[in-house]
């Protein structure tokens, strides 16, 4: 039988603001922020990586 071992979670950001949280959550858990600090500022969207812990995660679809 063979289990998950690492989940990782990837999107396209834009418009990120240091005004707001931009928090990421999968399933309800809380796993990161968007920082401005992570942003270039350019307008264009950027890629963003979140390591999700696997506990996090459900068999099937998972809400993010």
């Amino acid at each position: 039988k063979s289990k998950m071992r690492s989940a990782t979670l990837e999107f396209n950001a834009s418009g990120v603001s240091p005004n707001y949280w931009n928090c990421v959550y999968v399933n309800g858990n809380y796993i990161g922020k968007v920082d401005y600090q992570e942003w270039n500022g350019s307008g264009v969207s950027q890629k963003v990586i979140f390591d999700v812990p696997v506990a996090f995660m459900k068999n099937g679809q998972n809400e993010i």
